[in-house]
């Protein structure tokens, strides 16, 4: 199986794409080309490199210290939402003082390039290579494959793709640069372009871009919950954004089902809705209770009952009863405390869920219910509260 590969911009959550370039491995998926914005140009000159151990140490060792001179009050400025007095003061000098310098220097970034860059075994590679970065001089994006970067400059286009816009502009040549970005934060056109046809695409970005190209097969990676800060590398943050796109990468391989979770062989909506049919027959009167309406009536069930449950998850109209029972189940999972990043069977993921949940007087006296049921049961009664 043979692939090219896009790699977004994101700043620190360049980690989630290493985690899922793992798993790209690990399918033996041959991989003939890597197009990179920003921190994407950096990680796909390692993958050409063949460099992906070197990689992984370099995300398990960065510090905000590799990438910026700035004091440690304004680097938890980045991702601290409450910011106190002291915090304030320190980040109105600093940007007083990056607007007279034009920008924060990343200076240790440009080091840290230099520093896992070989630039000889990148280009006797046999794969592919292209950045995107954008020219302030000219205002325009600008799009360079390997063959177009002089020798000698790869690193600096490195960092001018990756020239954040809070960053010190990045000259080349008598011309400046900024972040690539602000032009293409996924480089999949380029590749169309180049004519590639089987692309797998892993989106870190704020916003997710998807295109139709015709003739072109393009596979999307991408997080389900959101990603921090672009500046945020505390070491827990990383160490989950890779742990969340190496298993983000098998939920898209394997079809796997879930959006915190990572489950596999889920029923069919008509058996789900059998079992909710079973529930409404046999406990009636609990239900009832517990949804604080009277479904005396399947219409009534559905119209009433479970659509309080659909506008709580803020599901639409595309969703499925499969949809919904996998968010009660998911928002279970993690009130007990599962294990996120790992395969779960749909039923051993149920059990586990209903063994963990605390007994109470309730749920005890329950007859005749599966463990899934009683699951739903138990969020039933927690929107009551509500």
């Amino acid at each position: 199986m043979e692939r090219a590969i896009a790699l977004e911009g994101g700043g620190a959550k360049g980690a989630y794409e290493i985690g899922a370039l793992r798993a790209i491995r690990e399918r033996k998926i041959s991989i003939l080309a890597v197009a990179g914005t920003s921190i994407g140009a950096m990680n796909g000159a390692m993958v050409v490199m063949d460099a992906m151990e070197e990689a992984e140490d370099l995300w398990q060792n960065i510090r905000f210290e590799d990438i910026l001179s700035c004091p440690q009050e304004l680097q938890e400025i980045f991702w601290d939402e409450k910011l106190n007095m002291k915090q304030a003061q320190v980040a109105f000098q600093t940007f007083r003082q990056m607007i007279h310098d034009r920008g924060l220097d990343s200076t240790p970034l440009r080091n840290l390039i230099d520093r896992y860059l070989d630039e000889d075994r990148f280009r006797k590679s046999n794969i592919d290579y292209g950045l995107v970065t954008y020219s302030v001089t000219d205002r325009k994006g600008v799009v360079k494959f390997r063959d177009d970067i002089p020798v000698g400059k790869l690193g600096d286009y490195i960092l001018a793709s990756a020239a954040y816009p809070l960053f010190q502009l990045v000259e080349i040549e008598g011309k400046k640069y900024i972040d690539g970005g602000v032009y293409d934060n996924s480089p999949v056109r380029m590749l169309v372009e180049r004519g590639y046809k089987q692309i797998i695409c892993i989106q870190i970005g704020a916003n997710r871009v998807v295109h139709d190209y015709q003739g072109v097969n393009v596979i999307h990676i991408y997080p389900r919950t959101p990603l921090g800060h672009a500046l945020d590398v505390r070491r827990e943050k990383l160490d989950e954004y890779t742990q969340m796109g190496y298993f983000d990468a098998i939920r898209t391989f394997d079809s796997l089902e879930g959006i915190r979770y990572y489950i596999k062989d889920l029923p069919s909506e008509e058996k789900l809705l059998e079992l909710i049919l079973e529930f409404y027959r046999e406990d009636s009167e609990l239900l009832q209770w517990m949804m604080g309406t009277k479904p005396d009536s399947l219409r009534a069930l559905f119209e009433e009952g479970l659509a309080k449950a659909w506008k709580k998850y803020g599901l639409d109209r595309h969703a499925s009863y499969q949809d919904l029972i996998i968010m009660v189940l998911e928002e279970s999972a993690e009130e007990v405390g599962m294990e996120r990043f790992q395969i779960y069977d749909f039923w051993d993921l149920v059990n586990r869920v209903e063994r963990a949940q605390p007994k109470g007087p309730g749920i005890m006296d329950m007859k005749n219910q599966s463990r899934l049921m009683s699951i739903v049961s138990r969020r039933f009664m927690v929107w009551r509260k509500e």
